[in-house]
């Protein structure tokens, strides 16, 4: 941190000696008043001199700050210092190195804090082609971010994003099928003009169980768009019958979606006034595997349940 005196004519040159150790690393440079309030400017140079970056603030409670400017070289850069909107006054500036990228791993939580409106962090993990990923981030420490994130793959595209902006958020990108096998990246943003801490959690959806004709299962419906599959074995001509009941307590009112082996649904079942649903007496048109997916009705939380499968 550097404390000094800004002209509105002459701009104050700080060499700052930021001997960047790769260039992909990325600074903060924020000035601030002290003593008297005045506009503020700043500006980065490489070590010839160049500009980079300028920014400034000519409001009352100025403050001009360059967030999150990846350096494109090592070497010694400079940052010139300057009064903005014809004002002079005392200033304080700092600079400020964002911390590597975070690892996170299936079925694990990370904390952090957003600092400022543009801030973000980035957590990184390994995925395979096909995964289906939940991730929820929610605010942490009782403060007023708005939770918001970005996926990306391992090219730095953005593959989803999800935010929230209600009083009690948490932005959630439930059950996402990964397009390809590699490093993923979860960036962690302020959304809605907002900053503070947050919680994130990632976690992947189990395997398919198998179930066989006469069988049953239980499971659990942890949020809206969540779902659970089980696979069983049918013949073409098979006359089916699949239960899904409501247990213990919870608002879920299941629903059914059986499909074929490619995928194609051959029957869906659901009903907003009832947690007994079912699909009766249905023939199968084909030989292969079949797929039970248990979900959610009219939009209803999760739960636990039960299921049943007969053969007739």
């Amino acid at each position: 941190m550097r404390r000094g005196v800004a002209s509105a004519c002459a701009a104050f040159a700080v060499v700052t000696g930021l001997a960047a150790q790769e260039p992909q690393r990325e600074e903060n440079f924020k000035a601030t008043g002290s003593r008297r309030a005045h506009a503020h400017w700043i500006e980065l140079r490489d070590a010839s001199g160049q500009s980079l970056k300028t920014a400034s603030d000519c409001s009352p409670a100025a403050s001009a700050m360059l967030a999150n400017y990846r350096l494109p070289t090592t070497g010694t850069y400079v940052i010139r210092a300057s009064g903005a909107c014809d004002t002079s006054g005392g200033y304080t500036l700092s600079v400020a190195l964002k911390p590597p990228t975070k690892e996170i791993a299936y079925g694990s939580t990370a904390s952090g804090t957003i600092a400022f409106e543009d801030d973000y962090e980035d957590l990184r993990f390994s995925g395979q082609k096909g995964e289906a990923i939940t991730i929820l981030m929610v605010q942490s420490g009782g403060n007023s971010l708005r939770p918001a994130f970005e996926l990306k793959d391992s090219s730095g595209s953005t593959l989803k994003t999800a935010s929230d902006c209600s009083s009690s958020a948490s932005a959630r990108l439930a059950n996402y099928v990964l397009p390809s096998s590699g490093v993923f990246t979860i960036r962690a943003e302020p959304g809605c003009s907002s900053k503070g801490g947050y919680s994130l959690t990632l976690s992947v959806k189990a395997a398919p169980l198998a179930i066989a004709y006469g069988g049953s299962a239980t499971g659990t419906i942890r949020f809206t768009e969540d779902y659970e599959d089980f696979l069983f074995n049918g013949q073409a001509g098979d006359i089916v019958s699949i239960r899904v009941v409501r247990a213990g307590g919870g608002s879920l009112l299941p629903g059914i979606d059986l499909r074929d082996s490619s995928g194609s649904s051959v029957k869906s079942a659901g009903d907003c006034s009832t947690t007994d649903t079912r699909i009766q007496s249905v023939k199968l048109p084909s030989s292969g595997i079949f797929t039970i997916r248990v979900q959610t009705a009219c939009g209803s939380s999760g739960g636990a349940y039960s299921l049943l499968l007969s053969r007739s």
